[in-house]
């Protein structure tokens, strides 16, 4: 599925599809983001390996920054197209991803899709 067609599905949908939103960030982050069951989070940037906490803070501040960047660009794609229900979808997804609170239902959504086994 293409990332159009996910921000898509995300915004038709509205902030509280947390799994479409967690396919989202799936989609920006597969080859580098892993969950562990019982270890926790990883993740891979810049050559660096980062684990637990840290992966974590990492994760969060993506969040914040990167993906909820895309949700904003796809808002106003949506104003140039005249989409007034999903430009403001998108507009509460990227806000509440600057929400502690919906980043950790988000990161929880992203648990089962970036699963990996040991």
């Amino acid at each position: 599925m293409s990332m159009i067609s996910l921000l898509d599905s995300a915004t038709e949908k509205g902030s509280e599809a947390h799994f479409l939103v967690a396919k989202v960030v799936h989609a920006m982050f597969h080859d580098v983001w892993y969950f562990i069951p019982g270890q926790g989070w990883r993740v891979i940037e810049n050559g660096h390996y980062f684990i637990k906490e840290v992966a974590i803070l990492k994760i969060k501040l993506a969040l914040s920054t990167r993906v909820s960047g895309v949700f904003s660009e796809h808002m106003i794609k949506q104003i140039n197209l005249f989409k007034k229900d999903t430009e403001e979808s998108a507009s509460k997804i990227a806000t509440c991803l600057l929400n502690a609170s919906y980043k950790d239902l988000i990161i929880c959504e992203c648990e089962q899709l970036f699963f990996k086994s040991d």
